[in-house]
């Protein structure tokens, strides 16, 4: 997809800019059956690859990954590919997620149409 994936959600168009609170509440949402783009829920399958860490700064790690993810609801499989970024935090040994980015390298959500799934 085109544009700048390190933009500011606040000033431009993204699929999903979710912080905590959001993102657990699209998981509940998802996970009823008023979901209609899920329900029946799709079957996905994810595979990561090409784990690297690219920079560490004091407690923090950046981390990056490709991935794929198969959808497959009512006989369509659609797949969805592109970077994974993670930013770390390592506090008293423990690893925690700070913020994640998913860069979709596709040129286009055709002929998927729509993005109902967490990638």
């Amino acid at each position: 997809m085109a544009g700048d994936p390190y933009a500011s959600p606040d000033s431009t168009l993204f699929l999903i800019a979710d912080d905590e609170h959001h993102l657990t509440e699209r998981v509940k949402r998802l996970g009823k059956k008023s979901a209609h783009a899920e329900y029946p829920h799709s079957i996905t399958q994810r595979m990561i690859s090409n784990v690297q860490i690219v920079g560490t700064e004091d407690d923090t790690t950046k981390v990056r990954s490709s991935f794929v993810t198969y959808r497959t609801s009512q006989g369509v499989t659609d797949t969805y590919f592109g970077r994974h970024e993670y930013l770390l935090l390592r506090p008293n040994g423990a690893i925690r997620i700070k913020e994640k980015r998913t860069i979709l390298k596709m040129g286009a959500l055709r002929p998927h149409g729509k993005l109902s799934i967490i990638v």
